[in-house]
């Protein structure tokens, strides 16, 4: 028995509500902790003795952490008679969990793999990225999550991921800086990767930036990149999990 363990927040079916699979229905692994702290995060979670296992909205069991792989095996089972596009590698920042991936992902048949990343960790993508379909990568200007990243590391992070699926999201606000921007533009990321524009969504559900920038923003990108779209965090307008 493999005794790799990594701590699970939740594990629930619902619709993509980010991204360019907006409406899709994915089952969800929500991994603990993340290498950053936006401000703005509704998902920052530190490490939990317990994790919830969503049958339903309104049922669910409580399961404790650490989770091994084979009990996550047999949670992903709960849904076996439940259609889903794809199972949703989300967080926190899953990669922190690269060990755990690993195995996981390398007997995970027939499943199309969703990963949700900061893109911050290349080199744990590179250890699972035979196992991956479709990257979901937030490019995160330190104009907006008032903190000192590295961009290096995401010019590396794309290289590894244009080998799949990828489309990068763009975190935005009134504090959005026109040299982050030229940054962004100046990157040499491919101008056929399509680019969304996720405004900033407060805990009371309203967009936290003019309607007037993301335009401009989308105006400005536009001139690069052939796809480039406007989608804010509809699942939280639908009160979905």
């Amino acid at each position: 028995m493999n005794k790799i363990k990594a701590d699970v927040v939740e594990i629930f079916l619902s619709i993509q509500g980010e991204g360019i699979y907006i409406g899709y229905p994915q089952l969800f692994i929500r991994f603990a902790n993340c290498n950053l702290n936006c401000y703005y995060c509704d998902t920052l979670i530190k490490n939990t003795k317990t994790g919830k296992l969503y049958k339903s909205q309104d049922n669910y069991q409580i399961f404790q952490n650490p989770v091994s792989i084979e009990k996550l095996y047999e949670f992903i089972g709960c849904f076996e008679n439940n259609y889903y596009h794809s199972i949703a590698l989300t967080g926190g920042e899953p990669l922190l969990a690269i060990n755990f991936l690993r195995e996981f992902l390398s007997h995970i048949k027939n499943k199309n793999i969703f990963l949700e990343t900061n893109g911050t960790l290349p080199a744990a993508l590179l250890e699972i990225i035979d196992f991956v379909d479709i990257i979901s990568m937030d490019f995160k200007f330190n104009s907006v999550v008032r903190q000192s990243i590295d961009y290096s590391v995401y010019k590396e992070f794309i290289n590894i991921a244009l080998e799949k699926n990828l489309y990068i999201k763009i975190v935005v606000s009134d504090d959005l800086s026109d040299d982050d921007l030229k940054i962004f533009l100046e990157f040499g990321i491919p101008n056929y990767i399509p680019i969304v524009i996720q405004p900033i969504t407060t805990k009371e559900n309203k967009i936290k930036v003019s309607a007037k920038k993301i335009i401009k923003i989308q105006q400005l990108l536009m001139q690069k990149f052939s796809d480039c779209r406007i989608i804010p965090q509809t699942h939280k307008f639908l009160e979905l999990l």
